[in-house]
């Protein structure tokens, strides 16, 4: 709790270890990245992209899932003071819900088919993100703020992709009109007011996470 005071900007994420020890109470059978059914302890991760450090790591049961795990945090330790950014693994409708009930400032990117996107918004601002030109655009949208961003490289990128496997007879002309309005479009939602590009780079910021889980 002492690391995570003061902590500006909080990355939270969920893994797991596998485990064979018949004496850890917490190895469990659970879902992990690898639809393995084998016995794994979650360990749930704060990352405090400020600080560059792991503020807080919670061993927990491996039967336990992501949005169970990120309640118990949450009702543990008090983060009101902090922004957190999650994964689109926690873009359901309950969680920015529950994460206004307790006061948490959050940054959530959403998946590309979620409802809450607008792909017909007009992205009127841009800048520079590691060499890649990046549009933006912010709208309100279920008493949150929506983010849409569109990565000029990424999107060509998806659209080659996709027109070779419309080649390959994999697609049909008609997907490609459908889908190109989301070539290279990254949403995101949050609760907090700010300049677009802030906003990108924290979420950005999620690669230490997975580096701190290495470690």
């Amino acid at each position: 709790d002492t690391l995570l005071t003061g902590s500006k900007y909080l990355i939270y994420d969920l893994s797991s270890l596998f485990s064979s020890s018949e004496n850890l109470t917490l190895a469990e059978k659970g879902h992990n990245a690898d639809h393995l059914f084998l016995k794994q302890v979650n360990f749930a991760l704060f990352f405090a992209a400020d600080k560059k450090l792991p503020v807080m790591l919670k061993p927990m049961p491996g039967s336990v899932r992501d949005i169970k795990a990120l309640k118990a945090a949450l009702a543990e330790f008090d983060i009101s003071s902090s922004i957190t950014i999650l994964d689109r693994g926690f873009s359901s409708n309950t969680i920015p819900e529950l994460l206004r009930e307790k006061n948490v400032k959050f940054i959530i990117p959403l998946k590309r088919n979620s409802r809450l996107i607008n792909y017909t918004l007009k992205k009127n601002q841009s800048f520079i993100y590691r060499n890649r030109g990046i549009h933006w655009t912010r709208t309100r949208v279920r008493g949150a703020f929506l983010y849409v961003y569109e990565d000029v490289k990424l999107r060509a990128e998806e659209e080659t992709t996709f027109i070779g496997m419309l080649t390959d007879g994999q697609r049909t002309q008609t997907g490609v009109e459908r889908e190109r309005a989301r070539f290279g479009t990254i949403a995101l939602l949050s609760n907090i007011k700010e300049d677009g590009e802030t906003v990108y780079l924290l979420l950005k910021e999620r690669e230490d996470v997975e580096l701190a889980f290495d470690a």
